[in-house]
């Protein structure tokens, strides 16, 4: 049995390799003719230049980049070549015999092959068209659609007495946002605008942001000016008890329909309709290979298996 080993005689020509072997633009002629490494194993076996690009371009997505410059290049040159004795070796000693391989060989051939198959008959029948994208788009329109939003500097406290006191002062000026800064510290703020990490601001509020019995605080949060602050302490009531509220009006977005010109939403609704005509296509594949093979499955057949 021939052993390889350090006489296997290998040598590389890292010399042979061009800087630019990996440039679309301008790539290595006669490739396929130019040694770059080889060894004795059952005979003189080579490796080409030709090889060591296919071998590097068949690699993940990003993996070639690192073979930009020709140090990286020679290094794989001699991982690749040092692979090759190994699979010299294995082959000698006839480790492919193994029924641990050839079952895990047959299960990659078996991946391969469907893999293929689903790419013939699925993959490159996905052709999507303008009108597709556009019915996917008009079915599920309202996922696109931003409600009406107003964002406020909210001050809401439970003590009548503190909230005429707060309101005094902020119509003498005092600055609101200061006020619910004070009052967030002191553990007196609540309700909307109550958040100690952004004191007074209210977030984004729609319409249906809080429940009927608060509806005369949207009324009025939707029908004020940007920039007008309540006239009079605001009586809400929440779950049986009463709030004292004033707010200013920060911000007032008017309700958006996003259409297929955003280019976020055309690339969300072009994915989507390739996907859904991808999986229409694979399962009319499986449906026509089970009628035509008169597919069984005999699940009563299968046990039931133990919790043990």
């Amino acid at each position: 049995m021939a052993e390889v080993t350090s006489t296997s005689g290998l040598k590389t020509y890292p010399e042979r390799i061009p800087e630019s072997v990996l440039d679309q633009e301008e790539p290595v002629t006669n490739a396929e003719s130019i040694v770059i490494a080889e060894f004795d194993c059952n005979g003189k076996q080579q490796i080409t230049l030709a090889e060591m690009i296919q071998d590097i371009r068949e690699l993940s997505e990003y993996t070639p980049e690192r073979y930009r410059d020709k140090a990286r290049l020679e290094e794989y040159a001699t991982l690749m070549a040092e692979g090759r004795l190994i699979l010299c070796l294995a082959k000698a000693r006839k480790l492919e015999d193994e029924p641990e391989i050839q079952r895990k060989n047959r299960r990659y051939l078996h991946t391969m092959l469907a893999n293929k198959l689903w790419k013939v008959e699925v993959e490159q029948k996905v052709r999507v068209t303008e009108e597709d994208i556009q019915a996917n788009y008009e079915a599920r329109k309202s996922e696109f659609a931003e409600e009406e939003q107003v964002r406020l500097t909210c001050i809401t406290l439970k003590d009548s007495d503190r909230a005429k006191e707060i309101f005094e002062s902020i119509q003498s000026g005092k600055d609101m946002v200061e006020v619910a800064k004070e009052l967030s510290d002191t553990g007196e703020l609540t309700g909307p605008g109550a958040d100690p990490l952004n004191p007074g601001d209210t977030g984004y509020l729609a319409r249906d942001t809080f429940p009927k019995e608060q509806q005369a605080f949207t009324d009025d949060a939707f029908a004020m000016d940007v920039g007008q602050t309540t006239d009079d302490i605001m009586t809400v009531s929440f779950q049986g008890r009463q709030y004292y509220t004033i707010f200013r009006k920060e911000e007032h977005n008017p309700a958006v329909q996003k259409t297929l010109d955003d280019s976020e939403v055309r690339r969300i609704v072009t994915a989507d309709t390739q996907t859904e005509m991808r999986n229409a296509l694979t399962s009319n594949l499986y449906t026509q290979l089970r009628n035509k093979a008169k597919l069984k499955i005999y699940f009563d057949r299968i046990p039931e298996q133990s919790d043990k």
